[in-house]
């Protein structure tokens, strides 16, 4: 990856603000929302996956 460095010249510190301000709040506020929630999916299935795991060594210990 490349280090962004800070613009030196004013327009391209002009357009880099324009490009940050594109966006409004409530666009920001839902794409947190997406994310948080595609977080929380994501979460939740790591979880399942460890449950089948457990149970399955559990499974073993009693069938052993």
């Amino acid at each position: 990856m490349s280090k962004i460095k800070h613009p030196k010249s004013r327009g391209e510190r002009l357009r880099l603000k324009q490009k940050k301000d594109k966006f409004n709040a409530f666009e920001r506020a839902d794409a947190i929302s997406r994310r948080h929630q595609f977080e929380v999916l994501e979460q939740k299935e790591v979880l399942d996956e460890l449950r089948k795991q457990v149970l399955a060594v559990e499974e073993e210990r009693t069938n052993g």
